[in-house]
């Protein structure tokens, strides 16, 4: 399986960013799985891409500008490119991007989006109207994983 999982910056000391690397390299330790991680904008600090070249999971910047609607285009050639299976965002303004992207160019991709914080604005200012769907993808990728670490 292909798997892409995309985040705003890969900076070292955020949590998002710590659980991308852990997510990263376990799932491309599944024989048949191709993890790649790509960050919206050009991290200060190399560090995590470094650690996850070292695992064998390839890293990619998209721009060096992460609030351009150029994105949408480099993000929709990045993804044809690379055949996709499933596309991970994790936070905000990753998801408004990737998904945008997704309906614009009609991408035939599954989209997870990972929450990193048990309360949010968003979720209350509206209603949880994707939130049964995510939290189904969210549950059934932890089973995975607990099956996969034998936890």
């Amino acid at each position: 399986m292909k798997i892409l999982h995309v985040i705003n910056s890969l900076v070292r000391g955020g949590g998002a960013e710590a659980l991308v690397l852990a997510l990263a390299t376990a799932l491309n330790k599944i024989e048949g799985n191709v993890v790649h991680v790509l960050s919206l904008e050009n991290p200060k600090d190399k560090e995590y891409a470094q650690l996850l070249e070292a695992q064998g999971v390839r890293c990619f910047v998209l721009s060096h500008q992460m609030r351009s609607f150029r994105n949408i285009q480099l993000l929709s050639d990045f993804i044809q490119e690379h055949d996709y299976d499933i596309i991970n965002v994790h936070l905000f303004p990753s998801l408004y991007v990737v998904a945008l992207t997704q309906r614009l160019k009609k991408m035939n991709v599954r989209l997870v989006y990972t929450e990193h914080s048990t309360t949010n604005r968003r979720r209350k200012k509206y209603g949880g109207l994707l939130r049964k769907r995510y939290m189904i993808h969210m549950i059934v990728l932890f089973q995975y994983l607990q099956r996969w670490s034998g936890h």
